[in-house]
């Protein structure tokens, strides 16, 4: 699992990088204008593994690179990555098929929630409309 955050210009952006059923998926996390280390403390203890488990787009294979690299290098590569980092284009792909997945599942709720609302309503209607004729 690896976590990078990042000032995109507003706020505060954390966007997870794990491993599930070998696939690699994202999730991204806005933390505000000004986050402290409790607010970060709390969301890693708190909210991380129940955002990870809730993930509902399938993520991309990881291409495995199988031949070792010198120690030196790696270094300077971990160093370069900390001083840019950037949301790659996989992660943006993901992010945003997680969000319309999630999009379809709120347009459903709420159309269910409309259509049970109107039900009730006209339900009401009808009882009164009928103790309107009792009374006749």
């Amino acid at each position: 699992m690896e976590m990078n955050i990042f000032h995109n210009g507003q706020f505060y952006i954390g966007v997870i990088k794990f491993e599930k059923d070998g696939k690699i998926c994202y999730v991204e996390r806005v933390f505000g204008m000004d986050p402290d280390k409790e607010t970060l403390d709390q969301f890693i203890h708190q909210e991380l593994l129940y955002l990870i488990d809730n993930v509902k787009t399938e993520g991309y294979k990881d291409k495995k690179v199988s031949n070792r690299i010198n120690p030196k290098r790696l270094q300077r590569k971990v160093s370069k990555e900390r001083k840019m980092y950037q949301l790659s284009t996989k992660t943006q792909d993901f992010l945003k098929k997680e969000y319309e997945t999630n999009k379809k599942i709120r347009k459903k709720l709420s159309k269910e929630r409309k259509e049970a609302f109107e039900e009730r309503k006209r339900m009401l209607k009808r009882k009164k409309a009928k103790q309107k004729h009792k009374g006749k």
